[in-house]
């Protein structure tokens, strides 16, 4: 029998998850916000100016920022 690793979708959504929560914990404590509608155009714009302006981010906060910047964008774009 070959080695396979299984279940690697189930990881991946567990460990999106976990970043996910780890990052926006951060948003959360640095602007005083409960939830992405919170969020303001300028908040938004120094996460972005976060995310091109460091030279290396963990992969998984890249994807998260760039969530909930794309998210945001949508929410207001919307409303």
């Amino acid at each position: 029998m070959a080695f396979e690793v299984k279940k690697m979708g189930k990881l991946a959504d567990m460990l999106e998850e976990r970043a996910y929560d780890w990052v926006f914990q951060d948003v959360q404590e640095t602007y005083g916000v409960d939830s992405l509608e919170d969020l303001t155009e300028d908040m938004i714009e120094e996460m972005q100016d976060y995310l091109n302006g460091e030279e290396w981010i963990e992969g998984y906060v890249v994807m998260v920022l760039q969530t909930i910047i794309d998210g945001w964008e949508g929410e207001s774009q919307d409303g």
